[in-house]
């Protein structure tokens, strides 16, 4: 019965308590993030989803939360692939494709530094939910339901010079008629829209990629049989 009960656990993926180490890193990370844009008064920029799911994956560490880590990686892995591909794009051929990653160039020692965290947190989260029992559905929800706060609240008190979650319109530089006519759709409709193609092109992505890690990459699940009862 002992070794039945081993053999379900290694299948569920336990894996023993999550560290708390990296808490101590994203917290500093943190820290530095909140000091650089007060200090140059774009404190507002705190609100990108990308800046708030660092401060949920710390808690995650810090708590020892699957769920919390889970909801960061969501949020953001896609997000932070596709700002790494246009990042490598535009550093190597001076035309940033997404234009995600375009304010580089320009960019100072600190800027650089802060941003960083595009290019770990994303396999640091995986590292750490990696054969873990986490709920993915639930998961991928409360991301479009934290997203769709962030946006709303982006776009009632942060100046749209600063576009925090695109809340205002999506890429300008785009020369492109689905950039143009998204621009231009009123508020009610421009909000559910945008929500509706962050979630499929962005967090479904990353939700599939949860369903992966958690059952390791469907390998192991796969060539595992079932447990043999002890004294049959």
């Amino acid at each position: 019965m002992a070794t039945t009960l081993n053999i379900a656990a290694d299948r569920a993926g336990s894996r023993g308590p999550i560290p708390r180490w990296p808490a101590v890193i994203l917290l500093i990370h943190l820290a530095l993030l909140v000091a650089l844009k007060t200090s140059r008064g774009i404190e507002g920029e705190l609100l990108w989803i990308s800046h708030i799911s660092l401060a949920i994956a710390a808690a995650g560490y810090l708590l020892r939360s699957t769920q919390l880590l889970a909801i960061a990686f969501v949020a953001i892995a896609a997000l932070h692939t596709t700002w790494m591909l246009d990042f490598a794009v535009g550093m190597t051929t001076g035309s940033f494709p997404v234009g995600m990653a375009m304010y580089l160039p320009r960019a100072d020692a600190w800027t650089w530094l802060a941003t960083s965290h595009h290019a770990y947190l994303t396999p640091m989260l995986a590292v750490a939910l990696w054969r873990r029992d986490v709920p993915v559905m639930r998961t991928f929800v409360l991301v479009v339901v934290l997203y769709t706060y962030l946006v709303i609240v982006s776009r009632l008190v942060i100046d749209p010079v600063f576009n925090v979650n695109r809340a205002h319109h999506v890429f300008l530089h785009w020369d492109h008629h689905f950039a143009r006519n998204a621009n231009a759709l009123p508020t009610i409709r421009f909000i559910p829209g945008l929500i509706a193609v962050v979630a499929t092109l962005f967090f479904a992505p990353s939700a599939l990629a949860l369903r992966l890690l958690t059952t390791g990459c469907g390998f192991f699940r796969r060539s595992e049989k079932s447990p043999i009862p002890v004294g049959r």
